[in-house]
């Protein structure tokens, strides 16, 4: 078998040589015995490094292409955990913000007006959502609703429980 291979390296490396050299091939000559044995059993042994090797360098490859993937995974996950943290604490502050709407207009209509600047309510034209994620939607729509209707209902109880010259 090795003398085989050894055989046919030699007449493949012939025949390049002499087409590259501009000239056509008429025939080659065949190598010994020993000789074509020994050009086989390097053939197949630096066949064998080269697979190896060349098997080594994809592994390693694929390994840190999956490593490099599994830290952008990580990345991402707390980027959107900042995030949705980010987002909480805008619904909150929202929350806070609508209860002291209500409060502020409860006291300038207990007032009559008198004095100060009338509250004008923002246009539902001009608030813009900060929530950039679809899937947060939900979630945060859910909260807010609730959280305003416990709001709402708090301040209510609060303020008709108040004998009416606390309530200014």
């Amino acid at each position: 078998m090795l003398i085989g291979i050894g055989q046919k390296s030699h007449t493949i490396t012939s025949r390049m040589q002499i087409w590259s050299a501009g000239y056509q091939v008429r025939s080659i000559k065949p190598l010994e015995q020993d000789i074509a044995l020994k050009d086989g059993a390097e053939f197949v042994g630096e066949a064998f490094v080269f697979l190896v090797s060349g098997t080594f360098v994809i592994w390693e490859y694929n390994r840190s292409a999956t490593a490099a993937r599994e830290k952008d995974e990580e990345v991402q996950a707390k980027a959107k955990a900042e995030r949705d943290a980010l987002q909480d604490k805008l619904i909150a502050l929202d929350a806070r913000l609508k209860a002291l709407e209500l409060v502020v207009s409860h006291n300038q209509r207990s007032l009559l007006g008198l004095g100060g600047r009338p509250y004008v309510a923002p246009d539902a034209k001009l608030l813009v959502e900060i929530d950039d994620d679809p899937t947060h939607k939900s979630h945060r729509e859910e909260e807010t609703t609730t959280t305003t209707t416990q709001v709402d209902e708090t301040n209510q109880a609060s303020i008709s429980n108040r004998p009416w010259w606390k309530v200014w």
